[in-house]
């Protein structure tokens, strides 16, 4: 596969295309594939023990807010579109980090 090879739409086009019935998926050949037929010559086999130290990570719950926001800052924000709540609260929860230790 090469960048010519790669087509990009937007969830709205997307949402069209499968109301149209568009698409290039063979959904029905995929469905009868079974394991074998599947090629993970590129994916390494994880070992025994991959999981053997992993933990159960719970999201903090979010609390919802009013605030006022300079245009400037919500427009950096939200220009890289949707999401862009969690982009602010990321780069709040960054500052936080990095000044805790400054506040003790």
């Amino acid at each position: 596969m090469n960048e010519n090879d790669i087509e990009t739409y937007s969830g709205e086009e997307l949402d069209a295309m499968r109301k149209r019935g568009e698409g290039k998926t063979d959904w029905k050949r995929l469905a009868k594939m079974t394991d074998e037929d599947i090629d993970f010559s590129d994916i390494p086999e994880l070992e025994d023990d991959a999981w053997a130290n992993a933990t159960v990570v719970i999201p903090e719950l979010k609390k919802k807010v009013s605030i006022k926001i300079d245009r400037e800052a919500l427009e950096y924000f939200r220009k890289d579109g949707s999401g862009y709540q969690k982009r602010m609260s990321a780069a709040l929860k960054s500052f936080v980090r990095a000044h805790q230790d400054n506040k003790k």
